[in-house]
């Protein structure tokens, strides 16, 4: 792990075990406590009489948008037209209820009884059928995909959070994959650790193309909060005591409390929202004090944010110190913790 201290422009290499030590007494953690699904089944066209199709459809699960319908990129050498039906396994089928995007393309899921099924029974389905969705620099041999090849279980296991909770994210909030159990343990018995949700999309690793920032169009993501955790949030907030944004993902739900996006005030149940927070270079956050995050790809938002949060030219040498040191970079890669808090 690598500890940037913004006030005093340096950086140092540490343990993550270390983390711990590095925060003041009652700090609040934190975590985004949403669950990756299995989201990608693996499919195939029907075989027509001229004995035509049977080609291999690829369809990745992103967002249920209700009532039966849902999100999802498919993947195939083909075209696939409007009403087109993909054979996946158990008997299930996906129809295309529009003609197959380049980005994500509207689909029902069909029990094998032919009705569609509600989201209770497309998470139970694929959780059965379904590959952990990797991001798209890891690669895995078609012969690793199959549900009983050791990467497959691997994967599923290794790609999420000791804390993950509420399944929905199609990526996992990697800054989380650091955190064990014990350690979880210790911090516990010396801070405030507190979990919100927000569910992950693919958007995540869409990259920059915008050559002026604002003018890039940031993806959104669903969240949700407890009126108890945001009251106890805004308190933290006027008080400035210390607030550790564990990933990005925490962090742009908390700049979306802190911005007045959703009014907390009145709420008694869950809070539940869609945040396209854009966090960079000129348009910085004060949601947060620390954030723990991974390494990020070159023309991502995730590294606009980073920059954004810790000072463009201190995090460039940080970056090139990493390289250097031969760090790992992300989703299993290695981390670092950018803290903003002034010495006193």
């Amino acid at each position: 792990m690598i500890y940037v201290n913004v006030p005093e422009y340096r950086f140092e290499d540490l343990y993550f075990d270390e983390l711990p030590y590095l925060l003041s007494p009652e700090t609040l953690i934190v975590l985004n406590d949403s669950k990756v699904i299995p989201a990608r089944i693996l499919g195939k066209r029907p075989v027509n009489e001229e004995g035509q199709g049977g080609g291999r459809v690829e369809v990745l699960f992103h967002r249920y948008m209700g009532e039966g319908v849902s999100e999802a990129v498919v993947g195939s050498s083909a075209s696939l037209a409007e009403e087109e039906v993909v054979l996946l396994p158990g008997g299930w089928t996906c129809e295309l209820l529009e003609k197959k995007q380049l980005g994500t393309t509207k689909v029902c899921y069909l029990r094998p009884d032919g009705e569609v099924a509600d989201l209770d029974e497309l998470m139970s389905y694929l959780n059965q059928h379904g590959i952990t969705p990797l991001p798209p620099y890891i690669a895995r041999e078609e012969q690793d995909q199959d549900l009983t090849s050791r990467l497959a279980v691997k994967d599923r296991e290794r790609y999420q959070t000791v804390y993950a909770r509420h399944p929905g994210s199609v990526a996992a909030p990697t800054a989380g994959l650091h955190f064990d159990e014990p350690l979880l343990a210790k911090l516990s018995g010396q801070h405030m650790l507190r979990s919100v949700t927000l569910h992950v999309g693919l958007g995540t690793f869409a990259p920059i193309r915008a050559i002026d920032l604002a003018e890039h169009r940031m993806h959104t993501e669903a969240f949700s909060v407890y009126p108890d955790f945001a009251g106890e949030y805004f308190s933290r907030l006027k008080q400035g005591l210390p607030i550790l944004a564990v990933g990005t993902t925490s962090l742009r739900v908390l700049h979306s409390l802190r911005e007045g996006v959703h009014d907390v005030s009145q709420a008694e149940g869950p809070i539940h929202g869609i945040t396209d927070a854009f966090i960079y270079p000129g348009r910085d956050t004060k949601a947060a004090d620390m954030l723990l995050t991974n390494f990020h790809l070159p023309r991502s938002t995730l590294l606009a944010l980073v920059y954004s949060f810790g000072g463009e030219t201190l995090m460039r040498k940080v970056y090139e110190h990493a390289v250097e040191g031969d760090y790992r970079f992300f989703s299993y890669g290695d981390c670092m913790l950018i803290d903003r808090r002034k010495s006193t």
